[in-house]
């Protein structure tokens, strides 16, 4: 063919699919005679492929809420640990058990953090299992492979702990550094245990950032599959969880917020010492960490509340 007729057959396909087959396209066509049937088959697949567009609408539509939803499952569950953690073994724990009213607090806490994190699950899991049944049934091992790095990553991370808990008798984790506390004599040294517990939030934030990003190009690599009639039904479904659940785990992480803040104010009244004592997060006092918990949740709770918005501004059909 013609180099201008080319240069215009090429144009008729999407950006997207230009970058990534353009040269290898543009040499095909060249080398190929300018046929009725040809030329109608090549405008035939620029109209599929452009027409494939709306795929990839419904990928970022799937994307967004689907992400919104897991970083509010990584907030609750980074609150949480850092709540019992900063609590656990501690004097703390002995003001807990001695007031009623922080008990109740404390209970309000677990339940509503138990409750937000399975809505999570039940939200999430059906949703990646429906992307990871496309992408085995289109033989995509990258998109596995991306799915497959979070339950990786926190294998590795979960080894390490094991590892160094073997070796050395202390778990690094960064409750257990330093503090107004005395460290057993079989543990290592100060300076050893800083050094193994940054490598240990080195493994989970690396770990937590590479999840991410991997999750959204396998996403993004759902509008390259053969299978593109199945992307709106995939649509379909995130939208149905995301506001099923979206909402009430949203509620769920304000009970656990309110139990929070209830329960800081009602600790530090109680027992002004304990609250004010190095034992949270990187030998911060009690109050900081918690504080810091707090935090997150709030995160955790604009995330659900996020991705239930989303959901439900993204249209109204029904689940089929």
């Amino acid at each position: 063919m013609k180099p201008q007729v080319v240069r215009l057959l090429v144009g008729l396909y999407p950006a997207g699919w230009r970058a990534r087959y353009g040269e290898e396209f543009r040499t095909l066509l060249e080398e190929q005679p300018a046929t009725l049937g040809g030329l109608t088959n090549i405008i035939g697949c620029a109209l599929y492929e452009r027409a494939g567009l709306l795929g990839g609408k419904l990928v970022k539509e799937v994307k967004n809420s689907l992400t919104l939803v897991l970083c509010a499952g990584v907030a609750t569950l980074a609150a949480g640990a850092n709540l019992y953690f900063t609590v656990d073994d501690t004097p703390l724990a002995a003001v807990v058990q001695a007031h009623s009213l922080l008990a109740v607090c404390w209970w309000v806490m677990a339940a509503g953090s138990v409750l937000a994190a399975a809505g999570l699950v039940v939200a999430v899991v059906p949703v990646l299992s429906a992307i990871a049944r496309l992408a085995w049934a289109g033989r995509r091992r990258d998109i596995g492979l991306r799915l497959a790095l979070a339950p990786g990553a926190l294998m590795a991370a979960l080894l390490w702990i094991v590892v160094v808990v073997a070796r050395t008798h202390w778990a690094p984790l960064p409750w257990g550094v330093t503090g107004d506390w005395l460290a057993p004599a079989n543990w290592p040294p100060l300076k050893v245990r800083w050094e193994l517990c940054w490598v240990t939030l080195a493994l989970l934030a690396g770990g937590g950032i590479a999840c991410a990003m991997s999750l959204r190009q396998a996403m993004a690599l759902l509008e390259s599959l053969p299978q593109k009639h199945a992307l709106p039904a995939l649509k379909r479904l995130s939208r149905h969880r995301m506001r099923k659940f979206g909402l009430p785990i949203c509620m769920a992480t304000l009970c656990t917020i309110a139990g929070a803040v209830v329960g800081g104010v009602l600790a530090d009244s109680y027992s002004p010492g304990a609250a004010q004592a190095r034992f949270g997060f990187l030998a911060s006092t009690a109050l900081v960490s918690w504080l810091a918990s707090i935090g997150l949740l709030v995160a955790s709770a604009a995330a659900a509340l996020g991705s239930f918005r989303c959901a439900g501004s993204s249209g109204t059909e029904p689940i089929q």
